[in-house]
């Protein structure tokens, strides 16, 4: 092989001409001719490349060695290190080659591997990561000189050394260093390629894999290229912050459902008059309807029962703080969005280092977010959705950092985890002590606006209810749901009391009195006016009351029948009349065992 080192183009083609005719050889003038190159040339050549070339008579000849050396150098021609050539050459390898490479990689050598399980195991294990590829060679059986060999370019700065080179550093005999190599390329820790310089020679090239050595430039060109944390001393020009506004949202359809269960279509769709009367609930820059009942039914604050809406259970609920509440909630939102999932986990890590109520460029956090996990994890050998090879940080890379922006920007501003801004022509987040409590992972619960917001509600003399929407707990609102009739919306939400309403809420089961305690505990005024209590006890005064009665009975047509069950002792006590000649109506007793009494004392049960 090193009689190939430094072989000229022209020689070159020579040899590749004559291998494809090693058994009868060819003269010098159709080499001249085929080649386009002069006869005194060809025979130059010839002469002084012995170990190649020979003459046979008239023709010239390859040398049996050099034959094998020629297919071995074409295939190096077009191997270019990758994954892919790795590929290749698994795919070409013979049953000694095979047989090599499982005891490299320390498999069974009495299993039957396929060419392309042992490339994937190649992936998997030997260069998963780059460290990966080191602990093979050390591990393996390889011998002494072809790890030092390894080692050499390992420590190379580019991961690309000749074979000259090599040969240099080692200081040994051409046939050990050759074994080693061999060693090396059969196991697939180093590639063997050929290619022409600049003065047309060809020049063998040991080098590492491809995507490795990429990893290893990468690596060296951005080490010193630190993002920097700094926050932004300007002041932003517009603040936009949400708050728990999602989970009022929510709570607010909850307090609705409440106050009348909503009808679902076969379609899962809701009924048009159900969505029209709560559709008025949700501004337009607010999260859609359907979004909201999907949470309250991920939460179970609301339930679906033979196709209809129903709010369960809510005085868990109502007793909880607004921040306890919108802890669920986006607990649920991390486990199930796509880029808030993706990009907790960041938060969770970098939180800790956002100063309170301080701004910080959107770009910039992203930036060093990305920079940080790409330092401290080691890549991994992952293919791109462009179908290429290539080492990522598991957790980094430009992905990462845009889907870590669009959350920022995006989900973590509605959910009220960040305010966002704009300052410097730059987008500004600052973490809000929602997010500092929820990104922490728990701890004492932040006080909310809406929690320290008086529950008031406005009684007024004409049975109107104004509620403030912004200040008052909708859950709180449900018996206004209940029992009054809701007109408008907007900032304030009114709601009418009308007799139909309160017999309407009634007729469903709810409590009166329990009704106008909650009026007066949440009225601004401490009282209701005075015509608004006395015709409110009058509604629930005046409601006819009866109770509905399911009877079991006995009939026979034969009136003789029934009167003497009414005068048998056994029945006479646990018997009434109903119709005294055909009809009497049992209590007291279950059917099983009236039956049994009746068929000893020889009745027919029809």
């Amino acid at each position: 092989m090193a009689s190939l080192d430094g072989l000229s183009r022209p020689a070159f083609v020579i040899a590749q001409e004559l291998s494809q005719n090693n058994r009868s050889g060819l003269t010098v003038r159709f080499l001249s001719k085929k080649l386009d190159l002069p006869m005194e040339e060809v025979e130059y050549l010839v002469d002084l490349h012995p170990d190649l070339f020979f003459l046979d008579l008239t023709r010239v000849r390859i040398t049996r060695e050099a034959a094998s050396l020629m297919r071995r150098v074409e295939r190096g021609l077009e191997n270019r290190g990758d994954i892919r050539s790795l590929y290749d050459q698994t795919a070409t390898l013979n049953t000694a080659e095979l047989v090599a490479l499982t005891s490299y990689l320390g498999l069974d050598p009495e299993q039957v591997y396929s060419k392309r399980a042992l490339a994937d195991w190649l992936l998997q294990e030997q260069y998963h990561q780059p460290e990966s590829l080191v602990s093979y060679v050390g591990s393996q059986d390889f011998s002494s000189l072809a790890k030092e060999i390894f080692d050499a370019l390992w420590q190379s700065e580019q991961g690309v050394l000749t074979a000259t080179a090599i040969r240099a550093l080692m200081d040994r005999p051409d046939t050990e260093t050759e074994r080693a190599l061999g060693e090396l390329i059969a196991g697939f820790a180093v590639f063997e390629m050929f290619r022409f310089d600049e003065e047309d020679r060809l020049v063998r090239v040991i080098a590492l894999l491809e995507e490795l050595r990429a990893c290893r430039a990468s690596a060296s060109t951005e080490g010193g290229k630190k993002p920097e944390l700094k926050r932004v001393e300007e002041e932003p020009e517009e603040v936009v912050s949400f708050g728990v506004h999602v989970t009022k949202q929510v709570c607010r359809l909850v307090a609705a459902v409440a106050g009348k269960p909503a009808r679902l279509r076969a379609d899962g769709e809701l009924y048009r008059e159900d969505f029209r009367r709560l559709e008025p609930l949700f501004d337009e820059e607010d999260v859609p309807l359907y979004t909201c009942l999907w949470y309250a039914e991920a939460l179970e604050w609301v339930g679906v029962v033979d196709r209809r809406v129903v709010a369960a259970e809510l005085d868990g609920l109502v007793a909880m703080s607004w921040a306890e509440r919108h802890w669920r909630l986006v607990e649920w939102v991390l486990r199930t969005a796509g880029s808030e999932a993706a990009s907790l986990h960041f938060m969770r890590e970098f939180a800790g280092l956002l100063e309170d109520g301080a701004w910080y460029s959107v770009d910039d956090f992203a930036a060093y977010v990305v920079w940080r996990e790409a330092r401290e994890s080691s890549p991994i050998l992952a293919m791109d959705r462009k179908g290429r090879w290539r080492y990522a940080s598991p957790r980094g890379g430009a992905a990462a950092e845009r889907t870590l922006k669009w959350a920022l920007e995006e989900g973590y501003l509605w959910l009220g985890l960040v305010d966002m801004g704009a300052a410097g022509g730059r987008e500004v987040f600052r973490l809000t002590p929602l997010g500092r409590w929820l990104f922490s992972g728990g701890g004492e619960a932040p006080v909310t606006e809406q929690d320290s917001a008086p529950a008031e509600i406005v009684v007024q003399p004409n049975f109107d209810i104004i509620v403030p929407v912004r200040d008052v707990d909708p859950l709180v609102t449900v018996p206004l749901e209940q029992f009054a009739e809701p007109h408008g919306a907007g900032h304030a939400q009114v709601y009418r009391l009308t007799k139909a309403s309160v017999t309407r809420a009634l007729q469903s089961g709810h409590n009166g009195e329990a009704f106008l305690n909650f009026l007066v505990k949440h009225n601004r005024s401490g009282s209701l006016p005075e015509n608004v209590a006395t015709t409110l006890e009058e509604w629930f005064g005046s409601v006819k009351r009866v109770r509905l009665k399911t009877l079991h009975v006995i009939e026979s047509d034969d009136p003789l029948v029934i009167a003497e069950l009414l005068h048998r002792k056994p029945f006479a006590q646990r018997l009434s009349k109903v119709d005294p000649n055909h009809t009497v109506a049992y209590s007291k007793i279950s059917k099983k065992e009236l039956m049994k009494r009746l068929e000893k004392d020889g009745f027919i049960i029809e």
